[in-house]
């Protein structure tokens, strides 16, 4: 294959993904040679580091779709010069390149064995990561513990797919494992970034105590939540700043604003808890068996101590914004682990972004309503029922490191709840 166009007409790649690998190609493919096939397309590799997965199949399940993915590669070299340039973009030169095509199914692979040279391409991250945490003098065990996100995404796959072991062919949020500013550490992965600005003003004084103010500008519907492009507007926040004092809408930890009541806060008393430089890693979940909030504050506890040892960071804060602190299932399944960690944080205003947001964690697709799909556990259930309630979508919370020690009994839902 001698140049980006024919390669991208081959493999069925078009729009932009075609334009971003056609304007790359050079710095792609410049170490390859098409008489070996790729580190990550061998069976010994891939059966090294199988069990660092964390799969819900098993090596022997996965075999024979293994060894057809390698004489597929062998018989055409586009197939694996398609593994060596997403490799590479992805975790060698961190700056990804996609290959969508329709429901995953890629030439010469189809729906069977698809799935499976993805999940090959992904177990190829394992020598990147660990030089990137060999360089920060990581633990290895925080390098193994990174690999079992990627069985964590065989689920839905599964799910979508009719059981066939495999993953989809997406990553870029894989580079971020590579950079590295993505950790795997206990239950719970952690992005490393700044204070984000879809989180509130959170305000303490010299006690520790919070003043959580919505941010100028918030929009809000007639339910509390923050409005969606298309929802009706009935109350926008505001902050009032002056040289001694800051007023704006508190919201309580059960993330409802109070527009009745506007509150001023003396700056000789309160100041901002977190300064626009500080850390504060959001949380992301990854999908692998269960979410007990035990696990939860062990897991951020262990992370307050990771940043501090390898990056010598103070964190003032986690944040999480995802489909599981949705606040409909606080209706719905009021006595399940997501509502239970959405409840013991402090829960923030945040837009629903949509009544499908999450379908794609638990049906492996979100192209049609989900009460079209079958429903196969509990937690599919739970969502069709909140769809047909329009009781879906996204939720937000943050956690002051300062307070691990006071969860476990809804500690803000008890201190921080309007009168």
């Amino acid at each position: 294959m001698t140049d980006g166009k024919s390669f991208c007409d081959v493999m069925q790649i078009t729009g932009v993904d075609a334009i971003n690998l056609q304007e790359r190609w050079e710095s792609l493919t410049d170490d390859w040679t098409a008489d070996t096939l790729p580190f990550f397309l061998d069976e010994a590799f891939f059966t090294s580091v199988f069990p660092h997965l964390r799969t819900p199949f098993s090596l022997d399940d996965a075999l024979p779709y293994v060894r057809e993915v390698l004489r597929i590669a062998k018989e055409h070299p586009e197939v694996a010069l398609l593994g060596h340039i997403l490799c590479k973009s992805n975790f060698e030169l961190k700056i990804p390149v996609n290959c969508k095509h329709p429901k995953g199914h890629l030439p010469f692979l189809g729906p069977e064995y698809s799935g499976m040279f993805s999940l090959m391409i992904a177990a190829g991250i394992y020598p990147y990561l660990k030089k990137a945490h060999d360089v920060l003098h990581i633990s290895e065990k925080y390098t193994l513990d990174t690999l079992s996100w990627i069985g964590g995404t065989t689920l839905a796959y599964a799910e979508a797919n009719n059981g066939i072991p495999g993953r989809e062919a997406g990553f870029g949020w894989m580079s971020h494992y590579v950079t590295p500013s993505l950790f795997r550490i206990g239950r719970l992965e952690y992005w490393m970034h700044t204070i984000p600005d879809w989180l509130p003003l959170i305000y303490t004084n010299d006690q520790g105590d919070l003043k959580v103010l919505c941010r100028d500008g918030w929009k809000f519907r007639a339910d509390g939540r923050l409005a969606d492009p298309d929802d009706e507007v009935v109350n926008t926040a505001y902050i009032h700043d002056t040289a001694e004092t800051i007023t704006g809408i508190r919201c309580n930890a059960a993330a409802l604003p109070d527009f009745v009541h506007p509150v001023t806060l003396k700056k000789s008393e309160w100041h901002c808890a977190v300064s626009p430089w500080d850390l504060c890693p959001s949380l992301h979940i990854p999908a692998c068996g269960r979410l007990s909030f035990e696990d939860v504050v062990s897991s951020m506890k262990e992370a307050v101590g990771f940043f501090n040892t390898y990056f010598n960071k103070h964190v003032p804060l986690f944040c999480c914004n995802s489909w599981i602190l949705n606040p409909g299932w606080e209706i719905i399944a009021p006595d399940s682990n997501m509502v239970r960690f959405r409840k013991e944080c402090y829960a923030t205003p945040t837009a629903s972004f949509g009544r499908r947001t999450g379908m794609s964690f638990l049906f492996g697709r979100g192209d049609v309503p989900p009460d079209e799909l079958p429903i196969h556990n509990r937690a599919q259930q739970m969502f069709v029922e909140g769809y047909r309630r329009n009781l879906t979508g996204a939720g937000s919370i943050f956690v002051m490191t300062s307070d691990l020690d006071k969860l476990g009994n809804e500690y803000y839902r008890r201190e921080y709840k309007f009168s």
